[in-house]
């Protein structure tokens, strides 16, 4: 699946925005950039609101994905 996600891109970019991860995990020292799952029958997410729980390392991110013929399915993805 081709990301739908953008980033900015190098200083002077043309275009300024970059296909990117869909999400960035930061270790303490860098940040670790991971993609959405593909499902089958699905494409790319949007609405997504990621969500963190606190007191945990775990973070929730609801929103929907594409589906057949202008339809749409729930999207639930969590990070641990």
């Amino acid at each position: 699946m081709a990301s739908r996600v953008h980033a900015w891109g190098p200083p002077g970019s043309t275009p300024p925005l970059v296909p990117g991860p869909a999400f960035l995990a930061w270790n303490g020292q860098s940040f670790t950039g991971y993609g959405e799952p593909a499902v089958a029958g699905e494409g790319g997410s949007s609405v997504l609101r990621p969500a963190p729980v606190p007191g945990t390392a775990s973070v929730w991110s609801v929103g929907r994905a594409d589906g057949p013929e202008g339809t749409f399915a729930p999207r639930v993805l969590r990070f641990d």
